[in-house]
């Protein structure tokens, strides 16, 4: 605006002293030319709409939000599913032991009643639950059979709940029959 008052203002004038209109042009362009960019320049600032605006943002966290809240009970699955598996990957390796232990130390009735009679220590896994290991044993006659069968499971000492049970068969010797002495 100031650009234009001057510049009537100088056209007044410069037109009272004979100056060609052109030469008045011009010259008004000159004067006001600075200000007018600075002006421009404001007003393109002020209109200015690119960029994100406080709502925008308030809105795309709240979406981030409640997506993030949508994974949450997987999220949660995922966890108690883990540690459930650490829990049975931990039971299944006792009864492996134990299974292993039966097979080197058995080889007959006496031997496998010893071994399920025999209480294997109880076991801690990484998440501080103490499981233990107990044995069972089907009928063994050494007389009619070649193989027994063994049962391990294993339970949580904290619940009871079982976590894994296993059968297997041991291999056992016939018995020697006794010598009569007569």
């Amino acid at each position: 605006m100031r650009c234009r008052t001057s510049g009537s203002v100088l056209h007044n004038n410069i037109q009272s002293m004979g100056v060609d209109r052109m030469e008045i042009d011009l010259r008004v362009s000159t004067v006001c030319a600075p200000h007018a960019d600075e002006q421009s320049e404001q007003v393109a600032a002020v209109t200015d709409d690119s960029g994100f605006g406080l709502v925008e943002i308030v809105v795309s966290m709240f979406l981030i939000g409640v997506i993030a809240i949508s994974f949450l009970p997987v999220l949660v699955q995922a966890l108690t599913a883990s540690a459930l598996n650490i829990t049975v990957a931990t039971s299944t390796q006792m009864i492996n032991e134990q299974m292993d232990a039966a097979r080197a130390q058995v080889s007959n009735c006496d031997q496998l009643a010893a071994f399920v009679a025999d209480t294997p220590p109880a076991v801690t896994d990484s998440r501080n639950i103490v499981l233990q290991a107990t044995r069972s044993a089907g009928d063994c006659n050494d007389s009619t059979l070649s193989a027994a069968s063994l049962a391990i499971t294993v339970t949580r000492n904290d619940t009871g709940a079982i976590v894994a049970t296993a059968t297997t068969l041991v291999t056992v010797e016939a018995a020697a029959e006794p010598e009569d002495g007569s």
